[in-house]
């Protein structure tokens, strides 16, 4: 949807779904659960991480089995050639320790992926405590940068629905963690996905808010490792008959649909977000109404 889009590297696409003889409370269930996880294709691993009431180096263990695999040779190699650009989205702090790393030692595979550890459990644990505020920008090189937290920011903040209508939940998705709502839950994931006929990591937080008459989860994509930016998915829920009415917002943003062509790259690139959403609505929607 052209006309929700605020930046020119932003895709917005809008769809709803009616969920026949799905109570509410089961479809946001349905759509944070393992099971909805492991039914999407792209997914090729995934874990929760628990953060209240433990330390750095607890949290870090979350992390221990993120890591390149033997399959993933010409990842690590592109890894350590990396010096700023699109194939990674890394700040200049963590080029600056890839080069750290000696290319020819025979252990790089394990070294490279000790620090993508490191890197994702750091951003993780800043975005923890202060929020997109904290969020550090992609090196693209030539000393042009790309900014997810000014992309969240924005994407967050033009939401007039929420804004208007669920004032809690907005404030509590704008300015996390300052602001904080007893009926808005927090869960986190950290994904490896298959991207591109790549692999890469995404930390998720997932907001969620179920009362009487509505339900809310939105998904904020503050780090994820190659391919976009950073994505913020917005599902409501609204009672209707013996069902659920289920509405979906999307926004990724990517610096791929700049520049030459990019009316059509921009076509493309929601199609393709399009058809990820209607496959997931389809996959869900076939966990809550079994033949």
């Amino acid at each position: 949807m052209p006309d929700m889009e605020q930046t020119q590297e932003e895709l917005a696409v809008a769809a709803v779904m009616l969920v026949v003889k799905a109570p509410m409370d089961k479809v946001i269930a349905a759509y944070l659960n393992r099971e909805s996880f492991q039914q999407n294709s792209d997914v090729i691993e995934f874990q929760s991480i628990q953060s209240v009431g433990k330390s750095d180096s607890e949290v870090e263990k979350e992390f221990q089995s993120i890591g390149f695999t033997e399959k993933e040779s010409s990842e690590v190699k592109n890894f350590m050639a990396f010096k700023g650009g699109t194939a990674f989205n890394l700040s200049s702090d963590e080029i600056k320790q890839i080069q750290e790393i000696d290319s020819k030692d025979p252990a790089v595979q394990e070294k490279s992926s000790r620090l993508l550890r490191r890197i994702l459990a750091e951003r993780y644990q800043v975005y923890f405590k202060q929020g997109l505020e904290a969020v550090q920008p992609y090196d693209r090189g030539g000393g042009k940068y790309a900014f997810p937290r000014r992309e969240l920011t924005v994407a967050a903040g033009s939401i007039k629905l929420l804004e208007n209508h669920f004032p809690d939940f907005y404030q509590s998705l704008l300015k996390y963690p300052e602001v904080s709502s007893k009926e808005v839950k927090s869960d986190f994931f950290w994904f490896k996905n298959k991207m591109d006929d790549r692999s890469a990591y995404q930390l998720s937080h997932y907001m969620s808010s179920t009362l009487k008459n509505y339900a809310i989860v939105a998904e904020l994509q503050f780090y994820v490792g190659s391919s976009y930016n950073s994505m913020l998915t917005i599902i409501g829920c609204v009672p209707y008959e013996d069902g659920t009415i289920v509405f979906c917002t999307n926004r990724t943003f990517t610096d791929q649909v700049t520049g030459f062509g990019s009316s059509i790259k921009r076509s493309v690139g929601r199609r393709r977000i399009e058809d990820a959403i209607s496959e997931h609505f389809a996959k869900l929607r076939s966990m809550l109404e079994p033949k």
